[in-house]
């Protein structure tokens, strides 16, 4: 049985890998329940991201994106796979056609195998297309917005760990996968903190997400654990001063286009860090006139997924 969220989203906590240990204490069993509560606890997720501006943008634009997403447990055989009990992750179907088409795409970009390079890449190229994906997550296991419930994984939920900021982050990663377009090319020099394109993507639009729900103070630094943004790239202008944040962010502008004017659109008030926003509206100064607010984010807007529309939205 499986429950639907929003957005044609799919919550699935009868997933068949389970395979507990009788004796487990891994985080992600202590905090599972039964198949129904995980559900629930999911879908509570969902709604809260909802609430946002920026968390209802991103939710939407897996509405029409012609794949299929389901959220299913973390579990403790994904525990022993990733070797790691505190994690999430998203799984394409078919992943050649979760890559670009013709493209080699990296396999160790955080470089945790040591026994290969980062910049690896596949024996097969990419198809594109987008795949059917399945996102493993399990909500009890991170930061709950209320700090006096310790969860397994929990540092306070700051700095992107509360489960929401976790799920948002992954959601990225699964729109890259369902879109065709992921691969994680690694990053060097003041950007290896990030690991690769894909998490400072991901990392970036979850900071927007963060501080669009009140908490500035918790901007998520890089890839390599949950800490602070320190400044002055803690702020929109400040981030994009630094030219190797501004060259990544123009990057992926094609790609992401939607993403970007879209969350463009979320004002001052409503997210102080965005550098969506910051890089959308000045193109120009930062000697990028092409990217500049477009008809169709306007139009979706007023009839989509944007932030004065947000009854419409759902």
């Amino acid at each position: 049985m499986s429950t639907k969220g929003p957005f044609g989203i799919e919550i699935d906590g009868s997933t068949t890998n389970k395979t507990w240990n009788a004796n487990s204490t891994t985080a992600n069993k202590t905090a599972y329940g039964d198949e129904d509560g995980y559900e629930a606890a999911v879908g509570e997720q969902l709604a809260l991201i909802q609430k946002s501006q920026v968390g209802l943008i991103i939710l939407s634009l897996f509405q029409n994106i012609g794949h299929k997403l389901t959220i299913v447990p973390y579990t403790d055989l994904d525990s022993y796979h990733q070797n790691d009990r505190c994690n999430s992750f998203p799984r394409a179907d078919d992943i050649r056609a979760s890559h670009p088409n013709g493209q080699y795409w990296f396999n160790n970009p955080e470089g945790e195998d040591q026994r290969v390079s980062r910049f690896e890449q596949s024996a097969a190229k990419g198809t594109g297309g987008g795949s059917d994906v399945k996102l493993h997550f399990t909500p009890g296991m991170w930061g709950n917005k209320d700090p006096k419930k310790q969860a397994p994984c929990d540092n306070g939920g700051k700095y992107g760990a509360r489960a929401d900021d976790v799920l948002v982050h992954e959601l990225i990663h699964t729109l890259r996968k369902m879109e065709g377009n992921e691969n994680a090319i690694p990053t060097e020099d003041k950007l290896r903190g990030y690991d690769d394109d894909e998490e400072f993507l991901a990392i970036v639009t979850t900071n927007v997400y963060i501080s669009a729900t009140k908490r500035n103070d918790q901007l998520r630094a890089d890839h390599h654990g949950f800490n602070a943004l320190a400044a002055p790239l803690n702020t929109s202008q400040g981030f994009l001063a630094d030219s190797d944040n501004l060259s990544m962010l123009v990057k992926y502008y094609i790609d992401e286009a939607d993403l970007y004017q879209m969350v463009a659109l979320v004002t001052e008030t409503e997210a102080k860090f965005n550098p969506f926003r910051e890089l959308v509206f000045n193109g120009a100064t930062y000697r990028h006139p092409e990217i500049k607010l477009s008809p169709r984010a306007v139009v979706l807007a007023a009839f989509g997924a944007c932030p004065r529309s947000i009854t419409e939205c759902r």
